[in-house]
């Protein structure tokens, strides 16, 4: 699972350098958080979801700390940051029509383990017939966190 700060949609394979870059700064200056997961939810609104999450706390403000400092790193380096406002979420699924949630959803309360954030990652996602691979092209960890080993 993972939290996406950032979706850049197609990006020319020359851009990476400049992505690993931004990756790095922003690793560097934020420390790893704990966020709880509150509640399961559907993108774009829970009556026409396309997307299947659940969203996370952030109290402190950390993780849109994290994805602003982020989005500031890439339209530094002339890269377009993403084109909507971040809200703390995992994707769980994603369906290939619009589905009311709501019904599904209700009966569903959450009592998980919080979630630990302490590494960032620049990923592809390659679309496919089974789904979306993602593939790692860059990993560090957040500012204090365990050092990443292979």
């Amino acid at each position: 699972l993972h939290v996406t700060l950032a979706f850049l949609g197609d990006t020319p394979q020359e851009q990476v350098p400049f992505l690993v870059d931004a990756a790095q700064q922003t690793a560097m200056h934020n420390p790893p958080s704990v966020a709880p997961m509150t509640a399961l939810c559907g993108f774009p609104r829970v009556t026409r979801a396309t997307v299947l999450v659940v969203l996370l706390d952030d109290p402190e403000g950390q993780l849109i700390r994290l994805a602003r400092t982020l989005s500031s790193h890439l339209r530094g380096l002339g890269l377009p940051g993403p084109d909507r406002d971040f809200r703390p979420h995992i994707t769980l699924a994603r369906m290939k029509h619009p589905t009311r949630l709501e019904p599904w959803l209700s009966p569903f309360p959450l009592q998980y383990s919080p979630v630990r954030l302490d590494r960032l990652r620049l990923c592809s996602s390659d679309l496919g017939p089974q789904g979306a691979i993602h593939s790692t092209l860059y990993e560090a960890p957040l500012a204090g966190a365990e050092p990443i080993t292979p």
